[in-house]
Formats: structure tokens, sequence, C-alpha cells
């Protein structure tokens, strides 16, 4: 999440159960890396966002160099909330084939994951670096179905208002604040169903997550449905896929780039104050620190 923009300091939200409503004016200039927080912002607060795609293209431009996705290996990255196993079913079907084990990566370097065959995306959280880093490193991807992700018990990072974060304690949908009146969306973002929330409410949220809107991702609905699919996709048709994700990702970085231009055209502005005297990047790290000099 991004704050691209600044409230004056009368604008600034007293509290996360009292969102500003003031949304007209050029200081709401906020730049979420995500589509649901795009929508989440709206919702409570009536701003509407500018959606600047989370990327780290440019990174990993110098940390695979001009390497692409082999799949060689014929494993599969098993990319899930840490320490979660393997279900029983997918373990016991790669004891039947060669090279085609389910693998938490560890200590490799960026360009080791371009030989795994595919990764798996057990998604805990509506963001995930390493799914982001996966998909623009155009290693084919297989997700769950938003159902069968909240059957599995996925998504359980999702809110700030639940667990982990407030364990023991029984919020529920009349705890969250109400939406702000322009908000087009009837639905409670915060929405748990195993602590008896509605489940459309959650299912129609989570279908915001980047793994719902990347293209080229493959999706199932059951661990038997993954095992079909991964039986029946060939390497060639897996390099298509990868193909498919290269073109995806140079719409995303173009889309990024065009997007920043114009929230710094527009913080460029007169009418929207600048927070220090600083005339360069390296200045402006200077001031954020209160350093005289950078490393």
């Amino acid at each position: 999440r991004r704050l691209a923009g600044k409230y004056r300091d009368e604008q600034q939200p007293d509290h996360y159960s009292n969102p500003d409503r003031k949304s007209n004016g050029p200081l709401h200039i906020i730049a979420p890396g995500y589509i649901h927080d795009v929508e989440y912002v709206r919702h409570y607060t009536g701003i509407r966002p500018i959606y600047l795609p989370f990327s780290l293209l440019s990174v990993l431009k110098y940390a695979v160099g001009n390497n692409g996705y082999t799949g060689e290996n014929g494993n599969y990255i098993w990319n899930a909330k840490r320490r979660s196993r393997v279900p029983q079913l997918l373990t016991q079907w790669s004891q039947t084939r060669d090279n085609s084990n389910f693998v938490v990566p560890q200590n490799y370097e960026l360009s080791d994951l371009l030989k795994y065959r595919a990764a798996i995306v057990v998604p805990y959280s509506i963001t995930n670096t390493k799914s982001l880093e996966q998909f623009e490193m155009n290693i084919p991807i297989f997700a769950p179905t938003p159902e069968f992700a909240l059957d599995i018990g996925c998504y359980n990072d999702r809110s700030a208002t639940y667990d982990p974060y407030c364990s023991g304690v029984a919020y529920t949908n009349s705890h969250h604040p109400g939406p702000d009146p322009s908000s087009p969306y009837e639905f409670s973002p915060n929405a748990r169903h195993v602590y008896g929330d509605n489940r459309t409410d959650e299912l129609f949220w989570i279908k915001f997550s980047e793994i719902y809107l990347w293209p080229c991702v493959e999706y199932f609905a059951s661990w038997e449905e993954l095992i079909f699919k991964l039986e029946r996709r060939t390497n060639a048709e897996l390099m298509e896929t990868s193909s498919c994700m290269a073109k995806a990702n140079k719409w995303r970085k173009y889309e990024m780039e065009d997007n920043l231009c114009w929230v710094m055209k527009q913080l460029e502005k007169e009418e929207v104050p600048r927070y220090n005297s600083a005339g360069s990047y390296q200045e402006s790290i200077q001031d954020l620190y209160n350093v005289t000099h950078l490393f």
C-alpha cells in the first residue's frame, strides 16, 4: 500500500472506525498497489484511489537477467501459508511419478525458480509477494477457485479485525464501520464466514485478490481437479502459458508507469503542497530519516 499524496492535518482520519468522509479535493491522491485495496479505500472513504500495480519487474530484471522459464526439473513450487502441509492426496500422487514433487524452495537464487514446472498458489492473504514474484517471472500458476479457497481455509490473513491480529475477539459485521454513502458495494470487506459473517460477502471481496484478476492463471475447484490438470498439461502448453504471462506483464508495467506519471504530475501542481524542500530523491530520503548523508 502506498500513499502518494497526503491529507492536510485537519483532514486526517481520526480512527479506523471513523474514516474521513471528505473525498472531494485534490489532496486525496492514494495509490494502492492492489485492486482489493483500491476498492477497500473507495468502500469506506468514497475516495477513488489511483491504481499503481505493485511490481517487482525492475528488480527481477537484475536478479534473473536474460533467463526465462524452462520448467525443466518437473517439480512444483508449493506456495502456501508458512508450515502449511501439502494435502495427502497430492503427496500420494507425486509419489507415483518421477520428479513431480511439491516443493517449498529454500536457500535459492531467483533464477532457480524458473526451472520448476509450475507454482501451486494456496493464498492465505489478498496480497502475496511470492505469488507476484512467480507471476512476473512467467512461471505457470495454478490456484483454487474462490469457492474452493474458502472451503480449504484460505485468506485467513485477509482482515485486520480477526485472527491472527485479533485472536479470541468475536468481531462480526456489526462491529465494523459502515461504508461511505457513495460506495457501490453492499457487502462488507471484513466479513469472515467462519465467525458467522455472510459467506457471500467474503466471497465477493476475495475475488478482488490479484490471483483472480491476473490473466493466464489456471484454477481448480478440488485437489482431484488440480491433479487432473497437472497430468494433462503438456510442457508445450505450459510454455504457451508462460508466454501469455510475459505479454500480460508488459501491459502491467505500462499501466503502472502510465498511472505513476499522472500521479507525479498531480503532485507537482501548486495546490498539492510538498512536505519538504528536497529537490531530489536522495535529498528526500535524507530528510525522511533525518540524516546528512546516505551510505
